[in-house]
């Protein structure tokens, strides 16, 4: 959908002030050291009513957007059928697929309950409630503010993704992380299939602080590509870093979680490595080029 990104530009200004945004910092590791400017508290809690639904506007336009997206995608989606049946009928190939679908299903709810005459929406202590009784299968979903924020930025980065220099591993990487604090902000949930799909995290991600590193010192030896770190940088949660790498004239973005030590690799590997077979999935969009 070629306006896609105009309209997602749109639907930010207008609500992306909820959003948890991953923030993108550049990192000098070979020189000395800044001090960090403190993170940015992207989300402010409401309170009301018409707040309530305010906050929950932004979902509803994204909601738009991803029915659009996956129109494009899956042209018979597009009229008659329910939501229900959409979801049912939603490609579902690999882990993206499947998250934003389960995100669906969360919107879904909400939009039952915002235009259903007997649908209900209400706030108690913090939690937002998207209720309706009316059907043969109840709905309902209890939902922090936080969690709002979080389905926000989940579905509104997942749109995004296209625009981005980032491969399907990180975008997978980062999704998936979104997604399992998305669930720990879930009170409650039901439709037809009652509880949502979890999935087995397969990278765990620092999702609030990425921190960009261009010129990293590396090597290909015996198989695996091996970055030099000091001291000061060989812990991976403390300095959640992303190396762009370029190798046989590909470019390569790599979160340090996906580095040896912090994932399982042969004992003989070498520290700080990645093996060059693992490296296609990092592969950045073929047309990316990196700024000078």
């Amino acid at each position: 959908m070629e306006s896609l990104a105009s309209l997602l530009v749109a639907a930010d200004r207008e609500h992306g002030y909820r959003n948890f945004r991953t923030e993108y910092r550049d990192i000098e590791m070979y020189t000395a050291k800044n001090r960090s400017a403190a993170i940015t508290e992207y989300f402010q809690a409401q309170t009301g009513q018409q707040a309530m639904l305010s906050t929950l506007s932004g979902l509803w336009s994204l909601l738009t957007l991803l029915e659009a997206e996956f129109c494009q995608q899956q042209p018979e989606l597009l009229e008659g059928v329910t939501g229900w049946q959409r979801y049912q009928q939603l490609s579902k190939r690999n882990r993206i697929e499947k998250i934003i679908a389960e995100c669906y299903r969360i919107l879904r709810v909400i939009r039952i309950a915002w235009i259903h005459p007997e649908g209900e929406i209400k706030q108690k202590q913090g939690v937002i409630e998207c209720g309706c009784n009316c059907n043969e299968y109840p709905v309902l979903l209890r939902l922090t503010q936080t969690g709002v924020g979080l389905l926000q930025t989940l579905v509104q980065r997942y749109l995004e993704r296209r625009n981005t220099p980032y491969g399907e591993r990180y975008h997978e990487a980062i999704l998936q992380n979104y997604y399992q604090d998305l669930l720990g902000e879930i009170r409650g949930f039901e439709d037809e299939d009652r509880a949502l799909c979890q999935f087995r995290t397969v990278l765990k991600m620092n999702r609030h602080v990425r921190l960009n590193c261009r010129n990293p010192r590396y090597e290909v030896c015996d198989g695996y590509c091996v970055i030099q770190l000091g001291p000061s940088f060989d812990d991976g949660q403390c300095h959640p870093i992303d190396f762009h790498l370029r190798l046989n004239d590909r470019f390569y973005i790599v979160p340090m979680e996906a580095f040896f030590p912090y994932q399982s690799v042969p004992a003989s590997a070498l520290a700080n490595s990645i093996a060059m077979t693992e490296l296609s999935g990092w592969a950045c969009r073929s047309d990316f080029q990196p700024p000078m």
